[in-house]
């Protein structure tokens, strides 16, 4: 055979595996070419989806900013409609709007403020908002102004109800120039659809579309499909659905683009083989290894995507294999990029959620501020933290440091306006600067130059908030040029919000705990007060049945008979005087207690307190002195006595017998100072502080002597504390005495003239006397000592009855018990009052009710004066005598 032949066959041989290897190549490459168009244009896809949500949610995050500053709650919108107008112009956006819970507009930035605004277009949206609590993006409409425009909602919350909801409109055209902007190239015609199949934006012309409904929208969420277009064109489309806006963007290329490729190889390798069979073989066999090493590369980085690897496109010399090698590790980086995004928003939201739960099951406010602390150094990788609370005066304090600074340590009061810290406490919002020092909003600032001795470049702050305050700071630091980021300051506001609930919850904690003991402090004072009432009440009853024992004996000798009286009579004053220290407690704790002051000589009213003890007895075994300056005070006599009667009665009752207690009395820097000092058993250190607290007694032997219920001394401070003065304690320890002082507003002179009080005048002529009362031991004792002073006395035991007797006999004066049967004492005044001729007759109420109020009902119910019950019969003597003569 020929060499020709040879070649020839050789060439033939050659070629025909050169052609169906070609062939096969052109094939696989053309199916790859197309498997990895499809990938890059569905990632491609969502990556404009994403990309149109970034979007929106730049818009959302913008408009929240809006919503979290104080403005929209003025009630003048002005400041907030001028930030708005800023807004809208640095955005870019047509308006912002300002809406009410109700889709009622409050705000446009289109139009003036004030002027009349129609509501809302798409209420629908608003009370999504409302209902939801979460920002709504709106799919396009006509605004009244302009057309083909999208909308933003965010809610408006505060103290956790929504109060408003603000939107901000788009433009449409703002999304065909980002969609221009990706930068498809070619035939590929990009569209972005609402939810409701809605053109939003469209690339390579065709803004006649804007608008339109799609009539044959693509199925799912996702996709890639063959599909022909109205004018007859055959297309491969992919599509994609945003995650938060749920529009689509629907990417189209020509079938004819992408296969064009794959005809044009298949004529050429026919010409090829038509025109140069003698070098077939050896370009078929060049371009065939070409073409294969290609395809190797484009399976290998295949095969790395598939792996999560990272691969670098390979140079083949094929400009169609290298774009597909491009678009693969383009793919492949896009989703390793949002891989590493999505585990470090994961290793966030765990951080978050554990540092939330530290601080949720913290114990303590300390506890909650240490976590808190800790938490911003992992979060935000700060080489430095800080934290300050604001305390109970209202200063802001620094609580916990991680650095060593030479002035800002724990303690440290941080001045409002003054520095990062106490900017934020100012605005309430947070604070972020990447170089303090170069920072112009510090420029004048006092800590400036202690950031710069502490070496701080770079820091942000965050206001812990409260519902309608901000109750502390928490502080970031860096002392290198190394800026936070927003993300940054998003998980310092977040941490803020957490630790501010956290802080919440420590404190009603602590709260709660201080209840709770102050409660069990009071249940114990409860039932010590019952046991102690017990005994003080036990001592006089069986005194006064002691002596009835005696006044019942027969043949009882006189002197033990009026010895048995005066004991009754001593131990009902003590029984009387025990119900009054009572009842004074209750009125001064409950603040109902009135005082009737006037200008008063104390010099004068000491005297006569202290000679009411040494009447009584009480000063028989002790030696008193006094010792007082002319001092004149606006008080109530009787309360001032009382001090001075408990004061000089609880230093005899402390101070064996032969002992001293000396009373003095000056005017010392406008207050005057009434000092009792005796030297008796003193008061031990441990208890001086509470002494004047209530049933605080100092220690007592089995015997409970020298008695009492510890109510004299509270009364002494309730009773200064009501004129506007005060009372201490002091003592050199247990044996060595004791001083109390009491200090009032003093007046600088004398009055020239004081309010006469009138004579006393007792009328002792018989009476008339009806007494209602449905106690009959009392009604009983009434009615005989009444008998006794010659009055004429007729008994009632109920309402009915009273109210009968009485206008029956029409007595000088009727002595009314409040609570009756049938009907109280309220009632037969008030019936008595509108009877004919019943305006002449003087009502006593007489009864156990001594608060003010109680007083009040009775004078209005239209009693003439009001006694409580234990009254001696003096005291009794001389109301009826009062009443009766016009004297009340």
């Amino acid at each position: 055979m020929r060499l020709r032949s040879h070649l020839i066959v050789l060439v033939l041989a050659a070629l025909v595996p050169i052609l169906g290897f070609a062939a096969f190549v052109i094939r696989e490459n053309a199916a790859l070419q197309l498997a990895a168009t499809e990938r890059g244009m569905r990632e491609t896809a969502r990556a404009v989806a994403l990309t149109v949500d970034k979007e929106l949610e730049t818009a959302i995050t913008t408009l929240e900013a809006l919503a979290e500053t104080e403005y929209p709650d003025a009630a003048d919108l002005s400041a907030f409609h001028a930030l708005c107008q800023r807004v809208v112009r640095a955005q870019r956006w047509s308006n912002v709007l300002l809406f009410d819970t109700n889709g009622r507009t409050l705000m446009h930035t289109g139009a003036p403020l004030g002027a009349l605004l129609p509501p809302a277009r798409r209420p629908e949206i608003v009370t999504l908002v409302r209902d939801g609590r979460r920002p709504v993006v709106s799919d396009l409409f006509d605004g009244a102004r302009n057309r083909n425009l999208v909308a933003v909602y965010v809610p408006v919350v505060r103290a956790r109800a929504v109060r408003f909801v603000l939107a901000a409109s788009l433009s449409a055209a703002d999304f065909t120039e980002l969609l221009v902007a990706q930068q498809f190239g070619g035939d590929t015609v990009a569209v972005l659809q609402d939810r409701q199949h809605v053109v939003v934006a469209r690339t390579h012309g065709g803004e006649e579309m804007i608008g339109r409904r799609v009539p044959h929208p693509t199925p799912g969420r996702e996709g890639w499909l063959r599909s022909r277009l109205q004018e007859g064109t055959d297309v491969y489309v992919a599509f994609a659905t945003a995650p938060l806006s749920g529009w689509r963007v629907v990417l189209t290329t020509p079938v004819a683009t992408i296969e064009g490729a794959l005809r044009r190889g298949l004529w050429q390798m026919v010409a090829a083989a038509a025109l140069a069979a003698a070098v077939a073989a050896t370009l078929a066999f060049l371009f065939g290894r070409r073409i294969a090493a290609a395809v190797g590369a484009l399976v290998r980085i295949a095969h790395a995507v598939e792996r999560g690897n990272r691969a670098e496109p390979p140079h083949t010399g094929l400009t169609e294999v290298n774009a597909v090698a491009e678009q693969l590790v383009a793919a492949a980086d896009l989703a390793h990029a949002r891989e590493q995004d999505a585990a470090l928003g994961e290793r966030q939201a765990r951080a978050m959620a554990e540092i939330a739960h530290a601080l949720n099951a913290a114990p303590d406010l300390d506890t909650v501020l240490r976590t808190a602390l800790e938490a911003v150094r992992r979060l935000v990788s700060a080489d430095s933290a800080r934290i300050a609370l604001v305390d109970e005066t209202g200063r802001l304090v620094l609580r916990y440091s991680t650095s060593d600074s030479t002035v800002m340590r724990p303690g440290f009061v941080i001045e409002r306006g003054q520095g990062i810290g106490g900017l934020a406490w100012a605005t309430g919002r947070p604070i972020r600067t990447e170089d303090f020092e170069a920072d112009p909003r510090f420029r004048d600032d006092r800590y400036r130059p202690i950031a710069t001795a502490d070496g701080i470049v770079s820091c942000m702050t965050a206001p812990i908030l409260t519902p309608g305050a901000v109750v502390g700071v928490i502080y970031a630091n860096n002392c290198t040029r190394r800026p936070f980021t927003v993300s940054d300051e998003a998980a310092l506001v977040t941490l803020a919000h957490h630790a501010a609930a956290a802080v919440q919850k420590a404190r009603l904690l602590a709260r709660e705990q201080a209840a709770r003991a102050e409660a069990e402090a009071a249940s114990r004072g409860k039932d010590h007060l019952l046991a102690m009432l017990g005994h003080e009440l036990r001592n006089p009853l069986a005194a006064i049945a002691n002596a009835m024992r005696v006044l019942d004996a027969q043949n009882a000798p006189a002197e033990s008979t009026t010895r048995a009286r005066e004991i009754i009579a001593r131990q009902n004053a003590q029984l009387a005087h025990l119900v009054d220290d009572l009842l004074d407690v209750a009125r001064v704790t409950l603040g109902k207690i009135v005082l009737e002051r006037r200008p008063v000589e104390l010099a004068q009213a000491v005297r006569h307190a202290v000679a009411t003890l040494a009447e009584s007895g009480r000063t028989q075994r002790h030696t008193v002195g006094l010792d007082l300056d002319s001092v004149w005070a606006d008080v109530d006599q009787t309360r001032f006595e009382q001090i001075v009667i408990n004061l000089v009665g609880n230093a005899l009752k402390f101070t064996p017998p032969e002992g001293t207690v000396e009373v003095t009395l000056r005017a010392i820097d406008g207050e005057a100072v009434l000092r009792v000092r005796d030297s008796g058993v003193g008061i031990d250190p441990a208890m001086l502080a509470g002494v004047f607290d209530l049933f605080v007694q100092g220690e007592r032997g089995p015997d409970r002597g020298p008695g009492g219920l510890g109510l004299g001394l509270t009364l002494v401070r309730r009773i200064a504390e009501l004129h506007g003065g005060r009372a201490e304690a002091t003592s050199d320890g247990p044996g060595r005495g004791s001083e109390f002082t009491v200090r009032l507003p003093a007046l600088s002179e004398a009055p020239a003239q004081l309010p006469g009080s009138g004579p006393a005048t007792t009328i002792g002529l018989p009476r008339r006397i009806v007494i209602v009362e449905d106690d009959a031991d009392v009604r009983e004792t009434l009615r005989r000592a009444l008998q006794l002073e010659s009055h004429e006395v007729h008994e009632a035991a109920d309402g009915p009855q009273g109210l009968a007797a009485i206008l029956r006999l029409h007595p000088d004066v009727a002595l009314v018990d409040i609570g009756l049967p049938g009907f109280d004492g309220y009632q037969i005044a008030r019936r008595v009052r509108a009877s004919a001729g019943g305006k002449s007759i003087h009502l006593v109420a007489l009864t156990g009710y001594g608060q003010p109020e109680d007083r009040r009902r009775a004078l209005e119910a239209g009693f003439d004066t009001h006694v409580v019950k234990p009254v001696s019969l003096d005291a009794l003597f001389a109301a009826i005598d009062g009443v009766a003569s016009g004297i009340h």
